[in-house]
């Protein structure tokens, strides 16, 4: 992954502080589709800067002018499209799921329940007027793949870190939270902003290993993890889980059951 748009979301995701700079590469990353005829005072007119700031912004990335800018990220949604398509005519749903089996140890539940969860999670993503996952800095790290093909099939997707400063979105019912805990130790480290979240009207799904988000939460979805601690195995079963999820989105509102 290296594009001009992982380099956008490369940005936003270390952004301490949500300065203009944040403002313009969320606003660019949430009109992907349109950048082709959006002018560079658009630009500056909707993220309340200036022109100015807007070329600092692209000579910042290594880009020399507005043009070129324009054409890296129409490059990159078509180019990206391209690759996603080959790479799924290369494997199937089948080939995914074994995968995670096999890095769950064969810990899964059977197969059926465990796509009907991932087929409600597809759902609720192509339902949702915006989608949030949530976590701590790490595993979201492990989800820059994921949220960037998302947003190349022009899905609104949102990288939010909890952290101590609980300065998060208010959530509307038509909203998505896509909660990555893998052990559930940081959302309890973090109370307030998980129950802010879970008190919210937003649809819920949650990835953990952690039980105790059956047994005394309710959520519209949980995928289980199963192991007991946050191992690089466990990170490969997120990633395996993901790229699950991103394969039946592909086929189901992408290709539409087109042959690949």
């Amino acid at each position: 992954m290296n594009t001009i748009i992982s380099m956008l979301l490369l940005f936003v995701y270390n952004s301490l502080n949500k300065d203009v700079y944040y403002d313009i590469a969320v606003y660019i990353l949430d009109h992907l589709d349109e950048m082709e005829s959006i002018s560079i005072e658009n630009i500056a007119h909707n993220c309340h800067t200036s022109t100015i700031t807007i070329k600092k912004f692209y000579n910042l990335l290594g880009i020399e002018s507005f043009k070129k800018f324009k054409t890296l990220l129409n490059d990159t949604r078509v180019g990206r499209l391209e690759q996603i398509k080959f790479r799924y005519s290369q494997i199937n749903e089948e080939e995914i799921f074994e995968q995670v089996k096999i890095l769950s140890h064969n810990k899964l539940l059977r197969k059926e329940i465990f796509m009907s969860d991932i087929e409600k999670v597809v759902d609720f993503i192509y339902d949702a007027k915006r989608t949030y996952i949530n976590g701590a800095i790490f595993p979201l790290a492990l989800t820059l793949n994921f949220v960037e093909d998302m947003k190349i099939f022009g899905k609104p997707f949102y990288i939010e870190q909890l952290n101590y400063k609980y300065n998060m979105n208010d959530y509307n019912e038509d909203d998505l939270l896509f909660i990555i805990t893998i052990t559930g130790r940081y959302l309890m480290q973090n109370k307030q902003s998980f129950l802010k979240m879970y008190e919210s009207s937003a649809k819920k799904v949650i990835l953990t290993q952690n039980s105790i988000f059956q047994t005394f939460y309710v959520f519209d979805c949980m995928i289980p993890l199963y192991g007991s601690d946050d191992s690089e195995t466990e990170n490969l079963i997120v990633i395996e889980i993901l790229n699950l999820i991103k394969y039946r989105y592909f086929m189901k509102y992408i290709n539409k059951g087109e042959k690949v």
